[in-house]
Formats: structure tokens, C-alpha cells, sequence
């Protein structure tokens, strides 16, 4: 796995540049067949711009913000009751 870090992600939107890198990042990470992750994802904007460059996940606030594992435990049991979980 290949990590890109969130302070490409953060910026992607309004900088060229984080774009190129984090298209530089997708194309070593399929050259090398191994997955992306983009990390600090907080807007759908900055998701969709990721997947259009080749990106394969995310990780971030657009999920959910840090909770404690009893927490995300409890959303995770009710997300699967109710067919939200994939």
C-alpha cells in the first residue's frame, strides 16, 4: 500500500501542483501494482478530484471524525442492521 499524505490532499483543489504530485504517486503505486490510500480526505470535492487522478481509498473526515472503539463499534453494528456497511 501506498499512503498520500493529507498535506497533498488538503490543498488539492486550489493547487496545481499537490494534482501532479498525487498523480506522480498513483502512477509509481499502479506501476508498482500496490493500492493508494489519500489520507485527511475531509470534502467530497477533494474525493472526487482523487478518484479522477487514479486513486484507489480514502481515509478521513468525509467518514467519520476519531471516535473511541466502543463508539465506532456501536455505529458499525447499526450500520450493518440496516445495510449501510459494505
Amino acid at each position: 500500500m501506498l499512503k498520500i499524505d493529507r498535506s497533498f490532499v488538503q490543498d488539492i483543489e486550489c493547487d496545481p501542483r499537490n494534482s501532479a504530485i498525487i498523480a506522480g504517486i498513483v502512477a509509481l503505486a499502479q506501476a508498482l501494482n500496490v493500492h493508494t490510500v489519500a489520507e485527511g480526505v475531509e470534502t467530497q470535492k477533494q474525493w472526487s478530484i482523487l478518484k479522477d487522478l487514479g486513486c484507489s481509498s480514502f481515509q478521513g473526515y468525509l467518514i467519520a471524525k476519531p471516535q473511541p472503539a466502543e463508539q465506532f463499534e456501536q455505529q458499525f453494528l447499526r450500520n450493518t442492521e440496516t445495510g449501510l456497511s459494505h
